[in-house]
């Protein structure tokens, strides 16, 4: 990726071979985090080491992201 991608994008780290989304930019590092809320291991990476995500992993993080809302929901529900 030739531009440093936004904080909240998409991105696959080409590195670990993992989709995520870009929650800080500092001193030319990314800090990502798996789809799925907090709580989820965070690891930074170069930009030159991501790309954008393409459809089909966008959809899957959406579902990630979805799935991980509906189990929060659940287990509030539940206590």
């Amino acid at each position: 990726m030739n531009e440093t991608p936004d904080i909240g994008a998409l991105v696959a780290d080409t590195r670990s071979e993992r989709l995520a989304i870009v929650t800080d930019v500092a001193d030319r590092r990314l800090t990502l985090r798996p789809p799925g809320g907090p709580g989820n291991e965070e690891w930074q990476a170069m930009p030159a080491h991501v790309r954008e995500a393409d459809p089909a992993e966008t959809l899957r993080a959406q579902t990630a992201e979805a799935t991980a809302v509906i189990r929060r929901g659940l287990t509030d529900q539940a206590v």
